[in-house]
């Protein structure tokens, strides 16, 4: 009967942890300042980073298999957007890795895959904020590239993101006291058409209209505009927030048009994005429609940054095998949160499991009957 005890304790200290255990663990912080040239701006980043992003540029060339032909064709997209080229020749000078390479690198979202999941809340006093998981493949290398940057002009900071060094595009983003912008894949039809968009017709990467928005766009509205309108080398999901109220917005897009728009509204107080366009979600995407129920459990009152990010974006479906980060951040309050989930691999796991238990047994999961039919048969034991 005393093992019977023990077994009683040791189950309530666990669910004690449960509660109060945390993940911890976020991308490292670095300013980059616009005012500076190309190759200052950079220079601090690839003094820490610049021998994993080379590494890793040289292996992911390799696994995608790339000719050295069309990887020096992927030039004269540089030569039609001079910016883009400017930041990627001083990140060439600075670490050594060749122009072809360092291309193909930032090509990477027009070159294969990538799974994300974005989230829109409408808080109870009306106010917006974004969530954003960065799934992946090369988790341990692209884990070690995810940064947090704080973008200055002047001495002010104008925007924020998480971000991979090495790439000159932006996949998560807030313009402080105007709008966030996270881009989820979608779906190509082929890759040849991404290549030839690129390199032909010279759209720009859809992972770079952010760049171009938080740049150009003064509000949520002219935002909206510029990821609407602008053509993109391969189709994309734009996920935008502004500052409150209704302003979020899905943009479902085709190279050089918007196939659909979902927007907040007075019923709906969030939004999801997946990598499904909306018409098939509900019947094919397994991750939108749990990300769904887990934000509907909580409710609006309870959706505060902390839960969407501890029991949201932070459990399964919306946390796979494939998650690198989290990142919880608003237009609203300059707020930045990331959580990168292979700085303490282990520890984080427990802790989200953890989570997810705790989530199951207040919910009365199976979980929970598992658990006490484990006690029955320890009493009959006993």
């Amino acid at each position: 009967m005393n093992q019977f005890k023990y077994l009683i304790l040791i189950i309530a200290i666990f669910m004690i942890n449960i509660e109060t255990t945390q993940a911890v663990g976020s991308d490292p912080l670095f300013i980059i300042n616009l005012d500076l040239p190309h190759l200052e701006r950079w220079r601090e980043i690839m003094g820490v980073k610049g021998q994993i992003l080379k590494e890793f540029a040289y292996k992911y060339k390799q696994h995608v298999n790339i000719s050295e032909d069309l990887a020096e064709q992927f030039l004269s997209y540089g030569k039609a957007h001079p910016e883009i080229a400017k930041n990627i020749e001083a990140i060439s000078t600075l670490t050594g890795i060749d122009l072809p390479t360092l291309y193909t690198f930032n090509f990477m979202y027009d070159l294969e895959n990538m799974g994300c999941t974005s989230v829109i809340i409408r808080q109870p006093d009306n106010t917006l904020f974004h969530a954003r998981n960065l799934d992946y493949s090369f988790q341990e290398e692209i884990s070690k590239l995810a940064i947090q940057a704080q973008w200055t002009r002047n001495g002010q900071i104008i925007y924020k993101s998480e971000t991979l060094v090495g790439f000159v595009s932006l996949i998560t983003v807030t313009k402080v006291g105007q709008f966030s912008i996270s881009i989820n894949y979608r779906t190509s039809d082929s890759i040849q058409k991404n290549i030839d968009a690129l390199i032909k017709d010279h759209y720009y990467q859809g992972i770079y209209l952010p760049q171009i928005a938080v740049d150009q766009a003064n509000n949520f509205d002219e935002a909206v505009q510029i990821l609407k309108t602008v053509n993109v080398s391969s189709p994309i999901y734009f996920i935008v927030s502004g500052l409150q109220g209704n302003q979020g917005v899905v943009i479902e897009r085709n190279r050089d048009s918007v196939l659909n728009v979902y927007t907040l509204s007075e019923s709906d107080w969030f939004l999801v994005q997946t990598n499904t366009d909306r018409s098939n979600t509900k019947i094919k995407d397994f991750r939108y429609r749990e990300t769904v129920k887990n934000i509907q459990a909580l409710g609006q009152q309870n959706c505060t940054k902390e839960n969407i990010l501890n029991k949201v974006m932070g459990v399964f479906p919306a946390n796979n095998k494939l998650t690198i980060s989290t990142s919880v951040y608003s237009a609203y309050d300059g707020d930045f949160i990331s959580r990168n989930y292979l700085i303490d691999d282990q520890a984080i796991q427990q802790s989200l499991l953890r989570e997810q238990i705790s989530s199951s047994l207040s919910n009365g999961s199976i979980i929970q009957n598992l658990l006490f039919l484990t006690f029955i048969l320890c009493f009959s034991l006993y």
